[in-house]
């Protein structure tokens, strides 16, 4: 069910038992530095052609579908060590769901301010608005509308670049996004990035999969994230009544500025 890729593999030693993603129909494994998983995402793309499912998860995070995640959370951290006692299967009925159609993707987060700010708030602001025309110019209105409605007018987004598709989506996704990235790589001047930020196209596509979902209307249901850690964070020792009290309070948040941003726009539709 589970197939080890090594992503970046041009750049590192071999791991024994994994594939590599430097190898076979087409890679883009040297770019790893700046889209971080997606080069075994690209892989798989170019090499399990036809492959009835294809999902992505990391070494360090997996769909949660048995209920071993705290409620409501997006994410729970388990130690390291406790990773023989997870179940990790994946259910036959999301399975079959998924065959038919069916795309999973991580319980989102939410924040007090638009998925849009919040990526401003932790990365450079001018990214996603290059990207925004990028996508503009190759697709149109349509896709554009989706990154308003999904980005600017939303708080709450799925993260981690994790999925499951059928071939079908898959592929479809995957000639949309990396035409994007690929453009945007030619035109965002990241080689002074710092190191962290120099992972610049991966960050951008965590977002752009919740926009290509919306404008695509596809049937998503999404599942929390198993996180294996050698420590807590401020998310895990949260008591769930706590965050539960947070998010209703990022909701009531988010929609005052989404009202106040309205009634700032008025006068100037009035105008026109």
């Amino acid at each position: 069910m589970y197939l080890p890729v090594q992503a970046g593999a041009a750049l590192h030693d071999p791991i024994e038992g994994f594939c590599r993603d430097d190898q076979g129909e087409g890679n883009i494994s040297l770019l790893n530095p700046h889209l971080s998983e997606l080069t075994a995402m690209y892989w798989a793309w170019k090499n399990l052609i036809d492959t009835e499912i294809v999902g992505l998860c990391h070494y360090r995070r997996y769909f949660d579908f048995h209920q071993q995640c705290q409620p409501i959370k997006p994410y729970t951290i388990f130690h390291t060590s406790y990773f023989s006692n997870l179940n990790l299967s994946i259910p036959p009925q999301i399975i079959k769901s998924v065959k038919e159609g069916l795309i999973i993707l991580p319980r989102r987060e939410s924040f007090a301010i638009s998925a849009m700010d919040q990526y401003n708030a932790g990365h450079y602001n001018s990214d996603l608005s290059i990207v925004n025309n990028i996508i503009k110019e190759l697709y149109g209105i349509k896709y554009s509308r989706a990154m308003w409605k999904s980005l600017v007018n939303n708080n709450k987004i799925s993260l981690a670049n994790m999925f499951i598709m059928n071939w079908e989506n898959f592929n479809a996704y995957c000639n949309w996004l990396f035409p994007v990235l690929f453009r945007a790589e030619e035109v965002i001047n990241f080689e002074n990035y710092p190191p962290y930020q120099k992972r610049v196209f991966g960050f951008i596509a965590e977002r752009l999969l919740n926009v290509w979902v919306y404008a695509e209307n596809k049937k998503v249901k999404r599942f929390p994230i198993i996180l294996l850690a050698n420590q807590n964070d401020k998310m895990s020792q949260t008591p769930v009544w706590k965050y539960s009290m947070g998010y209703l309070l990022n909701e009531v948040i988010h929609l005052c500025q989404k009202i106040e941003y309205k009634f700032a726009l008025m006068p100037n539709l009035n105008k026109l």
